[in-house]
């Protein structure tokens, strides 16, 4: 089991268990067979007989409950964890699993009470078991706190989620939801689209991306405001004329001669104020040229 190979596991567990029937972890292991496979039925059946034998034990009671869950039966799943609650009250797994069944409920502060109570019987333990397996709690208290308004909170278990578990998907979505939800739209743009990277097909990632963008597109429009278009005065063709350069800026003399007519195809005009009675033919810019 310990490499994965469940179909010959199974084989010697099922040896085991007819060599001695009343080897109660003989059969939990070989329920754990059949649950890796979500072969409930047969997961159920073996975890009831290990039950019969290890009377006092919570073991059996923890992973009974933990195959209703598997199949939508809450009821049935809270019942078999007060069950294994009753029987051993401190143990981690157990709190973990009613603070799940309490967050299904909508009990959310049951839910924190529970899934707090589980995280300080870890720390008292240690080092004993592997950090990876605590990822899940440390999530569902981000996922609790985040229900309860508490966002400051979620953010600081979900980070310490990602800090056990790195690159997780579900852990980069929780944590740009909740950046979303206190109105850091970039910053859940970012966490978003590590999530995408990790899992393509998450349609919440994907929806929360889409409408984070909006979001930041509205925050940017709204502080940039509308820029204001030139003001250009409006002619007519007939009173439109050229002038060069020169003539409007170097200072001409008051009588200057008009031009022939044949050769450079306009007339000289007033140049004691040019701009009264004509006006320049201006080119739009094309705004592709002047970008920085």
């Amino acid at each position: 089991m310990v490499t994965e190979n469940f179909l010959p596991a199974r084989w010697y567990l099922s040896k085991a268990t007819t060599l001695e029937r009343a080897h109660g972890p003989s059969w939990l292991a070989y329920g754990h067979t059949f649950g890796v496979n979500k072969d409930h039925d047969q997961a159920m059946a073996a975890y009831f007989t290990a039950s019969q034998i290890m009377r006092g034990c919570h073991l059996p009671q923890l992973y009974i409950g933990l195959e209703y869950g598997l199949t939508n039966n809450p009821k049935l799943a809270e019942r078999f964890f007060s069950q294994a609650l009753s029987i051993a009250p401190e143990d981690p797994f157990v709190l973990h699993e009613m603070g799940v069944i309490a967050f299904g409920n909508l009990d959310y502060l049951e839910a924190e009470r529970c899934f707090l109570k589980a995280l300080s019987c870890i720390q008292v333990v240690g080092d004993e078991m592997p950090p990876e397996r605590w990822e899940p709690l440390l999530n569902n208290l981000g996922h609790t706190s985040r229900k309860l308004g508490k966002y400051e909170a979620a953010l600081e278990y979900h980070k310490q989620a990602e800090i056990l578990c790195p690159k997780t998907a579900s852990t980069y979505s929780a944590i740009g939801f909740v950046y979303s939800l206190m109105g850091n739209n970039s910053e859940a743009l970012n966490y978003f689209h590590k999530a995408l990277g990790l899992r393509k097909d998450d349609m919440f990632s994907t929806k929360m991306l889409t409408s984070s963008l909006d979001a930041l597109m509205l925050e940017m429009s709204a502080c940039d405001g509308a820029e204001e278009e030139p003001d250009f005065l409006s002619v007519s063709k007939d009173q439109a004329q050229t002038f060069k350069l020169t003539d409007l800026f170097s200072g001409l003399p008051q009588n200057r001669e008009s031009m022939d007519d044949s050769k450079n195809g306009f007339n000289s005009t007033d140049n004691n104020n040019p701009f009264m009675e004509s006006s320049l033919s201006i080119e739009e810019v094309d705004m592709d040229d002047c970008s920085l």
